[in-house]
C-alpha cells in the first residue's frame, strides 16, 4: 500500500483543525498546526504535499506566511 499524501492544516480555531483532521485523516496524513510560525518550523522536517492555509490568524496571517514560504528556495515548490 503506498504511502499516505501529506496535508498541513493550519488554523488558530481549534474546533476547525479538529474538523479538518477527522475529515481528511482517512485518506491523508493530517498534521493539524495551530499558527503560521508552527507551520513555518514544520516544514523543516516534513515535506507535504499540500497545505490548508488559514489567512486571518493572529501574529501573523496566512498571506505573509505563504510569501515568506514563496520566497524559500526550499519550499518553492509549495
Amino acid at each position: 500500500m503506498p504511502d499516505k499524501k501529506i496535508i498541513v492544516v493550519v488554523d488558530d480555531i481549534t474546533a476547525n483543525l479538529t474538523a479538518a483532521k477527522k475529515a481528511l485523516s482517512g485518506a491523508y496524513q493530517v498534521y493539524a498546526v495551530p499558527s503560521a510560525y508552527k507551520l513555518l518550523a514544520l516544514l523543516d522536517s516534513v515535506r507535504p504535499d499540500l497545505i490548508l492555509l488559514d489567512i486571518l490568524m493572529p501574529e501573523m496571517t496566512g498571506y505573509e506566511a505563504a510569501k515568506i514560504i514563496k520566497e524559500n528556495d526550499d519550499f518553492r515548490e509549495y
